[in-house]
């Protein structure tokens, strides 16, 4: 999920408060309240996405994990809002249960953040070490070679898409 998406959903949330203070079912003090993690989890999408702009991967995700924490205080806000009685039950559960989602999202960039790895466990590791090592350097991809014992492990970070093919190798003999 692109981080600049879920800022615009966090965006139609906010709006969402807007409407329903206009109709009576949350006070602006409320409605105040629990906007105020989410335009702080906005800023930080921004600033992530930015950093993906840029390439800096760790950076965007000290920054979605900060939207991730602040989308959790806009729940306990709204909580805290109905049981004070200033927003009504319906749109705190409806505000948690967008941002439970909107978390999800961010979940899935974090999967897409930390990657996939490939192993290849084989007496000759260091051999497929140095081949993985020369393809994910051709490729201009951000990944990481490890080598514990007989396994030769490559980990792709950011993949949008892997396309693995197989090739058999055949032996002819002359005769």
């Amino acid at each position: 999920m692109n981080l600049t998406t879920v800022s615009g959903l966090l965006t139609n949330e906010n709006a969402n408060l807007d409407y329903w203070q206009t109709q009576g079912a949350a006070t602006a003090g409320a409605v105040a309240n629990v906007k105020t993690p989410i335009t702080a989890a906005k800023t930080s999408l921004s600033s992530a996405q930015t950093k993906v702009n840029n390439g800096n991967l760790t950076g965007a995700k000290f920054d979605v994990d900060s939207a991730s924490s602040k989308l959790s205080a806009a729940i306990t806000a709204a909580q805290q809002e109905a049981d004070l009685g200033n927003m009504q039950k319906w749109l705190a559960d409806q505000t948690s249960d967008d941002m439970l989602l909107y978390a999800c999202y961010l979940t899935q960039w974090r999967n897409w953040y930390t990657g996939i790895s490939i192993e290849v466990s084989s007496a000759d590791a260091p051999a497929w070490e140095a081949w993985l090592n020369r393809t994910a350097m051709d490729s201009k991809m951000q990944y990481v070679i490890s080598r514990p014992g007989n396994t030769a492990i490559l980990t792709i970070r950011a993949v949008d898409k892997v396309q693995i093919e197989r090739r058999i190798l055949s032996v002819a003999l002359a005769g």
